[in-house]
């Protein structure tokens, strides 16, 4: 895992003592490793539909005090195949993760965010993020339609997609990482160090584009009632391999899945399916489905009607939607 390489980096001592904070976290934290499918489709959800995702985030819950989540970037294809490829994200990426404490109340999280590359090396960005689900951010929705930039959202077709989406953006905010504070006591010393500074962040925020609301939907997708499975791994061959040639052993962790009837399930709507010659064919985007009960994702699927032609549509991400 990505966890483990950021234990093991031996780089990370210009750190100080927030290494060993790190080290210290990475350890105690619950972890949990997104396959492709279920990576796959927190990205979907980022990018496609925001107005569905909004709804969902007040049942949203950070699982345990202390989480760390982690993927293959190549899973994402909203990162790598439109154009998001900044200081960070390109296609040298092998991993990407995020530490999530909660803090204050169940609302309020504190996110790291790290790498590793395809060369063997790993980092963690000197700039967190603050994720308040509780901020309120419909009071000045008329202030922000004036201020904000609609090219960033010009992939998405409906202006309730659109309104949710700055919206959402309203929920995260930047910070200074809890482990680099000997790197900014030290730099804030130097004569040149308030410039070095302004370019680390910078840079760092460019490396955030897109990640406060990819780890949110995947936060959705967890709470939802129907759409995850969880599966504890099992590295105990491994690890025993590892003891004997004197290594360390490697963190345990839960594999997150989507559900297997979701994925096998050929859906239809019965209420379609009486005037299906009325309706032309499409494809259904993947969506949630908010109900008294709890949050529901609804699988993609085809919902035929080709007796009047079909309709296909293409989804492009354009822009830096963060």
């Amino acid at each position: 895992m990505l966890a483990d390489e950021l234990i093991a980096n031996a780089d990370f001592v210009v750190l100080g003592s927030g290494r060993d904070k790190l080290v210290q976290d990475l350890r105690r934290a619950q972890r949990f490793d997104l396959d492709q499918d279920f990576a796959a489709a927190a990205d979907e959800l980022k990018r496609s539909n925001p107005a569905a995702f909004e709804r969902a985030l007040p049942a949203c819950r950070l699982p345990f005090e202390l989480c760390w989540f982690e993927t293959a970037h190549s899973y994402r294809e909203s990162f790598i195949g439109h154009g998001m490829q900044l200081t960070r994200q390109g296609p040298s990426v092998l991993r990407v993760g995020v530490l999530i404490r909660s803090i204050g109340n169940w609302s309020q999280w504190l996110v790291h965010l790290a790498w590793s590359f395809r060369d063997g090396r790993s980092d963690l960005s000197s700039t967190a993020f603050l994720i308040d689900l509780e901020n309120d951010a419909t009071t000045d929705w008329f202030w922000q339609k004036a201020h904000f930039d609609p090219t960033r959202f010009a992939h998405l077709s409906r202006s309730a997609d659109v309104e949710a989406a700055a919206r959402l953006e309203r929920l995260t905010a930047p910070t200074e990482s809890n482990y680099h504070k000997d790197v900014f006591t030290r730099l804030r010393s130097q004569p040149d160090g308030a410039s070095i500074l302004r370019r680390l962040s910078t840079a760092a925020t460019n490396d955030w584009t897109g990640e406060p609301l990819y780890w949110l939907a995947a936060l959705v997708l967890m709470n939802s009632r129907n759409a995850a499975v969880t599966e504890a791994s099992n590295l105990d061959r491994l690890n025993r391999a590892r003891h004997k040639r004197g290594q360390p052993e490697l963190l345990s962790h839960t594999i997150c899945r989507i559900a297997p009837r979701l994925k096998q399930r050929i859906a239809y709507d019965k209420g379609v399916e009486r005037d299906a010659r009325l309706i032309r064919s499409h494809f259904v985007r993947g969506h949630f489905k908010t109900r008294k009960s709890g949050v529901f994702w609804w699988s993609p699927y085809f919902r035929s009607g080709s007796q009047v032609g079909l309709v296909t549509k293409d989804y492009h991400l354009v822009g830096r939607v963060t």
